[in-house]
């Protein structure tokens, strides 16, 4: 269990300070002027708010040693461009920096994930090398990485002073065997004799689904140190010099380049039970380097609460210090969010089926009414209604591909249209991440509802399973909602067909609307008391 304590700084709006500047200033005293050694940081802004930048920025005036990482490289590439500072060092991967990606042997090495050591090995530019080079940082380095590089060497023997784990807190890395069809000819004549004989025998344990004791796991952590000492580079060496590049190679080069995952495989199921994957929470490799450096870690969210947090860590094996969330409280009313109210419609995808017909011709019109009135206006709704909408507004996207985008910025009436369908087996991966239940071997029944903001939610028997979909729920729409600046800037009207969460109605000027008719009333006072009439 983590112990939590919520710190009492509620933010309060003075004279012409907008909530964004209060907020970055609060949070840059915060860590500037707090003494921070070993602890852990909740920040649950909401998105565009300027955590990352503000973050970044207060701890770049220090000389410590700080890992940014982020889900993309493009967003690790926009921090790297607003901050401008010589001390920031972007890691990138294979594909990106080596200089031998055009030699076919390598570039087929790279394709088939054949770990960078083994691939670089003899390499005539080696010494040279961008990708060997990034490596080597100074004490006061500010590193960008991604998360799929915090389970490496390249992470884990730096004494980082500060971790900034950004809006990946819920991502996690799939453990699982690499058992491709393998031909026996391919085996005999790379003269992998004994290499067969493992293959086999994980053929067996995956195929009856049974799970391997105390010796099969020694034997296969030997095999391990075999392949790479002994298999793994002969089989480069005959692709490199020998030019041994074919189809039947791959899933040779994939069983032993991705073995190290394998026995890791074999080790969580001899402690939970055969399954046919795990999850690892990326959250502990950063939780390992807190506890074995003694790291600041900031966790950076939009929608994050504190006991999901603790639901997340129970299973970590290790003592973790007091939770510290950075709590704000602000309202932008010079704003305004207008929600469709009517029959406790959510606009859910199966719903649309049944009325969406009325609801996009409402939209329609909506947007028509924004635009004669000199308007900019944008809609968020599902991937396959965007065709829908695309004559008739300025900008638009989707659920799940607005994350980061700036086409929005200088938008004034925004329309969210739609309930984001968060798929059943989506949450059952986070499920089976927080807990290691397989819930696809006994699926949920989804037969309960909630109604939050007049909309109605379909809810599962699970109680984790609810909480989950309402966090993501919450995030997702939390995020649209505030994708223009409503939050942030005055001025902006947010249209809502579906899904509120609860705590954005307290923030903006929020009203309900039951008709077109009701909607287009509420917009024309609006304008007329912001003067915002074009």
């Amino acid at each position: 269990m983590v112990n939590t304590n919520i710190m009492d700084n509620r933010y309060r709006l003075f004279g012409e300070t907008t909530p964004a500047e209060q907020f970055r200033k609060e949070w840059a005293d915060y860590l500037e002027n707090n003494n921070l050694e070993g602890r852990i940081i909740l920040n649950n802004a909401p998105n565009r708010i300027g955590k990352t930048i503000t973050t970044l920025k207060s701890l770049e005036k220090t000389d410590a040693k700080i890992l940014y990482l982020a889900d993309r490289h493009n967003h690790i590439s926009e921090v790297e461009a607003t901050l401008n500072n010589p001390r920031v060092v972007h890691w990138w991967g294979m594909r990106k920096l080596c200089q031998q990606k055009d030699n076919p042997s390598y570039n087929f090495l790279i394709e088939n994930h054949v770990p960078a050591g083994f691939t670089c090995q003899s390499c005539m530019y080696k010494k040279e090398c961008p990708y060997w080079m990034q490596w080597h940082i100074n004490e006061d380095s500010i590193v960008g990485a991604p998360k799929e590089l915090l389970p490496t060497k390249y992470v884990s023997k730096n004494d980082w002073d500060y971790i900034i784990f950004d809006e990946i807190i819920d991502k996690a890395q799939r453990v699982e065997p690499y058992c491709k069809p393998i031909k026996n000819e391919t085996m005999d004549s790379h003269n992998l004799t004994l290499l067969k004989i493992t293959y086999d025998i994980l053929k067996d344990i995956i195929g009856d689904q049974t799970t391997a004791d105390e010796e099969t796991l020694s034997y296969f952590k030997e095999e391990l140190k075999d392949i790479n000492s002994n298999y793994l580079p002969r089989l480069i060496r005959q692709i490199k010099y020998e030019g041994h590049i074919d189809n039947d190679i791959k899933p040779v080069l994939g069983l032993m380049s991705r073995f190290r995952s394998t026995v890791e495989w074999l080790e969580l199921c001899a402690e939970h039970g055969f399954k046919t994957h795990f999850y690892k929470p990326y959250l502990y490799d950063v939780l390992d380097l807190q506890n074995k450096y003694q790291s600041n870690v900031i966790l950076l969210n939009t929608s994050l609460k504190n006991q999901f947090y603790e639901k997340m860590v129970s299973n970590y094996q290790y003592q973790l210090p007091t939770v510290e969330e950075f709590p704000f409280h602000f309202e932008n009313k010079n704003s305004l969010l207008l929600h469709y109210n009517y029959k406790a419609r959510s606009c859910s995808k199966i719903g649309l089926d049944n009325y969406g017909a009325e609801i996009y011709i409402m939209a329609k019109n909506l947007i028509r009414f924004g635009n004669k009135k000199g308007l900019k206006t944008g809609i968020i709704t599902f991937k396959n209604q965007n065709h829908i909408f695309t004559k008739e507004t300025d900008v638009v996207s989707y659920f799940g591909g607005h994350q980061g985008s700036n086409t929005f910025d200088d938008v004034d009436l925004l329309i969210i249209l739609g309930t984001y369908h968060i798929n059943p087996d989506g949450l059952y991966q986070k499920y089976f991440m927080l807990t290691n239940q397989l819930l696809i071997d006994d699926p949920a029944r989804w037969n309960n509802f909630q109604h939050i903001n007049g909309a109605r939610i379909t809810l599962s028997d699970n109680t984790l399973l609810n909480e989950l979909k309402l966090y993501k729920l919450n995030e997702e729409h939390g995020q649209a909602i505030f994708r223009s600046g409503a939050h942030v800037q005055n001025g902006k009207i947010v249209i809502v067909f579906g899904y509120v969460p609860e705590d954005v109605t307290n923030i903006l000027e929020y009203n309900k609307f039951r008709t077109e008719k009701g909607a287009k009333i509420s917009i024309s006072k609006w304008l007329k008391k912001t003067k915002h009439h074009k």
